[in-house]
């Protein structure tokens, strides 16, 4: 964990640190089972990687799909695959996917990806997602240290609700 002097709130997260919050904070994280029962859904990440366990929970959880080959841990996450990783984690993908009865209040709505709607309509529903003092969402925009802290927060508070499993 970083210092308060090295701790840089504005910094962008990888998704690989973005999923590692997110699934640690509601899911207990049991490396050993995976290692007594190694798979590898994605060819970059093995039982040696350090983000190995996280990754293969969220697999199991449905957090991540597993439909490409690999994963790429470094890569900057933006505002609405955070969106459709918490909506997932939820629970609530079949509803998510119904993107065509959900409406948001964001004035660039248009900028989000179609596949991404619903789970962003969902997001901000929950309270999880807010837009700025401009009323956008800015859906591209890699998520800060800040923002995931935040919105992690809110995320765990409705996994409490929903009563997420966390084994």
């Amino acid at each position: 964990m970083a210092d308060a002097e090295s701790l840089q709130p504005n910094a962008k997260v990888s998704k690989g640190t973005a999923l590692e919050v997110l699934v640690k904070s509601i899911f207990y994280v049991d490396d050993y089972r995976y290692v007594q029962n190694p798979k590898q859904s994605f060819e970059n990440i093995d039982s040696d990687h350090p983000l190995y366990a996280v990754v293969e929970l969220a697999v199991e959880k449905g957090i991540i799909d597993q439909s490409g080959k690999t994963l790429d841990l470094d890569a900057p996450i933006s505002r609405e695959e955070l969106a459709y990783w918490f909506i997932r984690s939820l629970g609530l993908e079949e509803v998510a996917k119904h993107r065509s009865i959900y409406s948001v209040p964001f004035v660039d709505k248009e900028k989000i990806s179609d596949e991404y709607v619903g789970y962003v309509a969902l997001a901000y529903a929950f309270g999880i997602f807010q837009g700025d003092q401009k009323q956008q969402f800015r859906p591209q925009e890699h998520v800060s240290l800040a923002q995931l802290s935040v919105a992690n927060f809110r995320f765990a508070q409705k996994a409490v609700e929903f009563d997420i499993e966390r084994w």
